[in-house]
């Protein structure tokens, strides 16, 4: 048998200049977002506003990632089809039959104290997310995943989205239209409050109201009357009593216990007899029935990472307090709410 060597040129040997090579990539990363001078933390509403205004931005998002993109390895890499639309969201809560979640600030935020670059308001910072599916670059040599710079393109994009969203809020009374400043943070290592609930508080209301024994009709309009009393006087007390308290931490709401359907009801009264009459009840020096209710409140808070002392007592004494100071008058509002009655008017 007969062999033969051919040789090539040195050309040949050469790699073509036109090969890349296509990287597809999936991903989803978290990300942290500071929001100054609000009012109160973040709850469902905002939540939903905030990842409206994200969503709405998605065009520049996408342009300032392709651009940077293309600036990978010399300038040779390219995106092929264009950068996919990304879908932001925020994080779910992992026990949501433990508490009404419609009650609860976004789960994944927390409280800064006087933040920096807060004024009158505080600062919440709210863990976000971002997947993008499907990207795929085209570049001279392979792209590990490590190489695409995702914090870095982050940033770059949410610089070119902010300042917009700021400026172009639909709903001024959202986080993007209330926050005098929005900023990306690393993490969430500079908030100094937690979410907590005080669950359950309760508090002993007796009320001097008639000279006859309560009946079942008379208590529920007492009931009724005590539940605007509460929410209007007795609430903003509560709040005022745990920013003294704890002034680095922060309400978010004082909400009822026994909220059933959207029905604020603060305050109920105990059993009755088979008559009618409430039981807990007995006849003062003044010949006028004494009765007792009861008000009950739940606290979600973001509370100091520092704060161990207990808000009880001092809960249970500014109740007590807004009914005694007559400031104003809980017996006046119930004969302005129920006009025919005859309400003993002095306590």
């Amino acid at each position: 048998m007969k062999l033969s060597l051919r040789l090539l040129p040195a050309a040949a040997l050469v790699p073509l200049a036109s090969a890349h090579y296509d990287t597809v990539f999936t991903f989803k990363d978290d990300f942290y977002l500071k929001f100054c001078d609000l009012s109160v933390g973040m709850g469902p509403a905002d939540g939903e506003a905030l990842l409206d205004g994200l969503h709405a931005k998605a065009d520049a998002f996408k342009e300032v990632w392709e651009t940077e993109i293309e600036k990978l390895q010399d300038g040779e890499c390219e995106v092929v089809g264009g950068v996919p639309t990304p879908k932001f969201s925020y994080c779910e809560w992992k026990y949501p039959n433990r508490y009404d979640i419609n009650r609860l600030p976004l789960a994944g935020e927390c409280h800064e104290h006087s933040g920096e670059m807060a004024g009158e308001g505080e600062c919440y910072i709210q863990r976000l997310f971002y997947k993008i599916k499907d990207l795929k670059v085209r570049c001279p040599e392979k792209l590990p995943m490590i190489d695409l710079g995702r914090s870095d393109l982050l940033t770059a994009a949410l610089e070119d989205m902010i300042p917009a969203l700021m400026t172009e809020a639909v709903d001024a009374d959202g986080p993007w239209g209330e926050a005098m400043s929005v900023d990306e943070v690393e993490d969430n290592d500079e908030c100094n409050a937690l979410l907590s609930i005080n669950r359950y508080t309760k508090i002993d209301i007796d009320l001097k109201c008639l000279k006859e024994e309560f009946s079942i009709e008379k208590a529920d309009m007492l009931k009724d009357a005590l539940d605007e009393y509460f929410e209007a006087y007795a609430v903003p007390k509560i709040k005022e009593t745990v920013d003294d308290a704890t002034p680095a931490s922060a309400v978010y709401s004082v909400k009822s216990p026994y909220d059933k359907d959207g029905d604020t009801v603060y305050c109920y009264y105990p059993s009755y007899y088979n008559n009618g009459n409430l039981v807990d009840q007995y006849e003062a020096g003044d010949g006028n029935i004494v009765t007792n209710f009861k008000c009950g409140f739940d606290i979600v808070w973001f509370k100091d990472k520092g704060f161990s002392a207990s808000l009880l007592p001092d809960l249970v004494e500014t109740v007590q307090n807004v009914f005694i100071a007559d400031q104003p008058s809980f017996l006046q509002i119930l004969q302005a709410k129920y006009p025919d009655e005859a309400w003993v008017q002095n306590t």
